[in-house]
């Protein structure tokens, strides 16, 4: 029973996982086709969504069960298509402010997710 009950909580992740991987980058896909000199900006916020969503993907891997390799395969193609907005983003912005706020989304992102999806405790001293 508690296998079961598990193994629906890690399926109901993975399709939140999914979800948001499907809608960043269809995000990404639109901005990429509108104009660039608008749209750089988003870049940075882009990548650190598949930052986030490449993180929470090697947290799962490490927890371990039947889906660890799919695991890590899709957190470097999260990953890989960080870096690719990442670099679309600094064609246009310095390299330092989109860095920045690639990574401050990435840390954010990563907590949130942490504590509200995967019920992870959250303190003062973490």
């Amino acid at each position: 029973m508690l296998e079961t009950i598990v193994a629906l909580k890690e399926d109901s992740e993975i399709n939140l996982l999914r979800i948001f991987f499907i809608f960043t980058l269809n995000l990404g896909v639109i901005l990429i086709k509108s104009e660039k000199s608008r749209s750089t900006g988003y870049f940075s916020l882009i990548a650190g969504c598949f930052e986030v969503n490449g993180v929470v993907l090697l947290g799962l891997f490490a927890k371990g069960g039947s889906f660890a390799r799919k695991c890590v395969l899709t957190a470097a193609i999260n990953f890989a298509l960080s870096l690719g907005f990442l670099s679309l983003a600094m064609s246009q912005i310095p390299l330092s402010i989109a860095y920045a706020i690639c990574k401050g989304i990435g840390t954010i992102g990563a907590v949130i997710l942490g504590v509200f999806i995967r019920c992870e405790k959250f303190s003062a001293h973490k």
